[in-house]
């Protein structure tokens, strides 16, 4: 700190930490404009124009900023819908163009951009914030590019849908997706016994709960990177140094004895 700053008020200090602090404190929208426009700091510059209620104002940074940062924390200001189509239809930057995506509501309008707008990293931000379940169920199994597959997967709730995904998907990425979001653990525990992808199986055992289960996968699982996951999740001492002792792969032993350590260490703790 400058020996100056001691006389005068926080928002005028040198230091751009305590100017992004005093910011956070003011509610006069003439000095926030003046923070925006013309503090030094990027940081500073952001936190004021976080604090701008002013829509006019806001669409002005976010059309007309140097910074990108910026830009974007006006567009997530705007609450005009149309504003905001037209940002996202049209504004030169991706970053900019996602974050107006993110702030849109209507669900024509981001199926819309979900179908056919010409970025990908669009269309998956635009699926995010798809609630209608047929619509979501139709992407997932039909769209041209995985990530957007994906992002519809993430959003699905019914259960038997997220199953049938899960078993039947040709592609595995989608697969795993489908494995995270079920409940059910009986059917998780066959995903994390039965399925001939170890990438599934790692999913499904990870979201397995039973002990049992994971010391099974633990012992049995043909693939180091399943017993690796599971052994994790392992809480039988004896299990534990048999495997530290005998497993064939030298990080699964590794996991087993570091998961001992954790365990002695918070018994001692206890």
């Amino acid at each position: 700190m400058k020996l100056l700053d001691l006389f005068k008020p926080r928002r005028k200090n040198s230091d751009p930490n305590v100017r992004e602090t005093a910011i956070t404190k003011i509610a006069d929208q003439k000095i926030l404009v003046d923070f925006a426009k013309n503090d030094k700091d990027l940081k500073v510059r952001e936190a004021a124009v976080n604090k701008i209620t002013d829509q006019k104002i806001l669409v002005d940074f976010a059309k007309n900023d140097k910074d990108l940062k910026v830009r974007k924390a006006a567009v997530n200001k705007i609450t005009d819908q149309k504003i905001l189509v037209d940002f996202a239809k049209n504004d030169k930057d991706l970053k900019v163009r996602k974050a107006a995506v993110n702030k849109i509501t209507d669900q024509k309008i981001l199926v819309d951009f979900a179908k056919n707008d010409k970025d990908l990293k669009v269309r998956e931000a635009a699926v995010n914030k798809i609630t209608d379940q047929k619509i979501l169920v139709d992407f997932a199994k039909n769209d041209k590019d995985l990530k957007v597959r994906k992002a519809a997967v993430n959003k699905i709730t019914d259960q038997k849908i997220l199953v049938d995904f899960a078993k039947n998907d040709k592609d595995l990425k989608v697969r795993e997706a489908a494995v995270n979001k079920i409940t059910d653990q009986k059917i998780l525990v066959d995903f994390a016994k039965n399925d001939k992808a170890w990438q599934v199986r790692c999913a499904a055992i990870n979201s397995v709960t039973n002990q049992k289960v994971h010391i099974d996968v633990t012992k049995n699982d043909v693939d180091d990177r399943v017993r690796g996951i599971a052994i994790i999740q392992v809480a039988d001492k004896e299990v534990l140094t048999d495997i530290a002792k005998n497993d064939v792969n030298e990080v699964v032993r590794g996991i087993a004895q570091i998961r001992l350590l954790g365990l002695q260490i918070s018994n001692k703790d206890t």
